[in-house]
């Protein structure tokens, strides 16, 4: 009976959830990361500007990571008949979420660094496709998902009224306090749209739950960066008045990219590996010793083709900290694919750490470039 209900799932159009579970697996160290932030209770209306843009960046993926979390748990429970498969709607809206997840992360980790994202903030959501009518689970799948976000942003909104105000910020603190009881009119009032019945929801239900969604998306940014509301007075969560970060807070110019091969050091490592001497050493000897630099580039732009189009991230341990750098020249990030992919004519599945190599097997010899696949464990070989 499940192999029909599989066979009549994929009829119409569902699709595997294998890639979905990769992503989560990846992400999975965001809620321990933003935990350890929110614990050390810092005052966003005094802390440091570089910790106020890294906790922005980090709520900004932990909040996709949530949505995907819910929408993608959701579904499972809401429909059980088809375990491991779910509407294309629903795919492609988790996929996004776990994506710009992926995406916030990184921009995380530059942040830490001084390197500030040159999104323009408040960020929206990631946009998805129209639909006349969708799903009903899909519906209650994003509605379950939208609590989750709300019951978090509320907790945060607990210890944010207890921090002292200093005098010049109680204009954007009441701007604070009406734009969360927007975002709980909104969700009440597609709670109270949404009819008891029917297999289908018109698309003006689910906009109405997008604009919610996007309230809270937002308000947690507020939370994290109250300046962004100088740069956002208007009346509606649909406001243009975005800030343009760089420009508005006067922050330094994007750092241009490293010159080869320090292009292809693992950047969330590479501030370290720039002051190590032995590193410094082994790269120059592998520029040296490559007779063929540019096919060599080609190849880690293989790699990072791979990663803007989320086939693969970086990868993470369980409590949310970087992987790598691989132990050898030129120091590369260790990724997770996040679905099967060709490499370097290698196959790779879902869910396979990798990193990759270059080295001479003896003095004088071929030089040589690899993909190098990790086992379960990789402790031993980073």
């Amino acid at each position: 009976m499940s192999f029909l209900r599989t066979v009549s799932a994929r009829a119409r159009g569902y699709l595997s959830t294998e890639a979905l579970e990769a992503y989560r697996r990846a992400g999975a160290g965001v809620y321990a990361l933003l935990g350890e932030l929110e614990a050390s209770h810092p005052n966003p209306w005094t802390a440091a500007f570089s910790s106020q843009i890294y906790l922005l960046c980090v709520w900004n993926a932990f909040a996709l990571q949530t949505l995907g979390d819910q929408m993608l748990a959701a579904d499972e429970r809401l429909e059980p008949t088809s375990p491991g498969l779910v509407p294309p709607q629903t795919h492609a809206l988790i996929r996004k979420f776990y994506q710009g997840s992926a995406e916030w992360l990184a921009s995380a980790r530059e942040a830490e660094q001084g390197r500030y994202p040159e999104e323009e903030l408040p960020a929206s959501l990631p946009p998805w496709e129209g639909a006349t009518r969708y799903p009903r689970v899909f519906l209650e799948a994003l509605l379950e998902a939208a609590q989750a976000l709300q019951q978090h942003v509320e907790a945060r909104w607990g210890d944010f009224e207890q921090y002292p105000l200093p005098g010049d910020k109680a204009h954007l603190l009441e701007r604070l306090r009406q734009k969360r009881r927007r975002a709980q009119t909104k969700l009440d009032y597609t709670l109270r749209l949404l009819s008891p019945q029917g297999t289908s929801v018109p698309s003006t239900v689910v906009q109405h739950l997008r604009l919610a969604v996007s309230s809270y998306f937002r308000l947690g940014q507020f939370l994290a960066l109250p300046v962004l509301l100088d740069g956002n007075q208007g009346p509606d969560v649909q406001d243009t008045g975005k800030v343009e970060i760089r420009e508005r807070l006067l922050l330094p110019e994007p750092v241009p990219p490293p010159p080869m091969p320090w292009r292809m050091t693992d950047p969330r490592a590479r501030p370290r590996l720039e002051q190590d001497g032995a590193v410094q050493a082994a790269l120059r000897d592998m520029r040296q010793a490559d007779p063929d630099p540019q096919t060599t580039q080609a190849m880690f732009e293989q790699i990072q083709a791979a990663l803007e189009r989320g086939l693969i991230a970086y990868a993470l341990s369980p409590n949310g900290q970087p992987l790598g750098p691989h132990r050898s020249p030129p120091f590369a990030a260790v990724y997770v694919a996040l679905k099967p992919l060709k490499l370097w004519g290698q196959q790779l599945q879902a869910g396979q750490l990798f990193s990759f190599e270059t080295y001479r097997l003896s003095r004088g010899g071929t030089f040589r470039r690899a993909l190098v696949v990790y086992p379960e464990s990789v402790d031993s070989m980073l």
